[in-house]
């Protein structure tokens, strides 16, 4: 198995839900795909951490990428060209 598809933990111990979708969005730079889709990506981690990674990771390392991000903090969509869909279900 490759390494990139190993489950991760230290000693046993298995990461927060911040901390796996960092590990995932690591991932996602590692593939170096063309699309990345990004489901709610951003919920698992504080304000300030989530500003930074949409900024580092999403507008940076991601940039000449499409991304198709779901997520529910909307005050990131005007950081960014991005077209809103709204849920079909509400």
């Amino acid at each position: 198995m490759h390494s990139a598809n190993l489950r991760a933990g230290i000693r046993g111990v298995n990461f927060s839900g911040g901390q796996r979708q960092r590990v995932n969005l690591a991932r996602c730079a590692y593939a170096d795909a063309d699309l990345v889709l990004l489901d709610n990506a951003l919920s698992a981690v504080d304000h300030h951490t989530a500003h930074h990674i949409f900024d580092t990771c999403i507008k940076g390392l991601f940039a000449q990428k499409a991304v198709i991000l779901v997520t529910h903090q909307v005050g990131h969509a005007s950081r960014r060209k991005v077209t809103l869909l709204r849920s079909l279900f509400n």
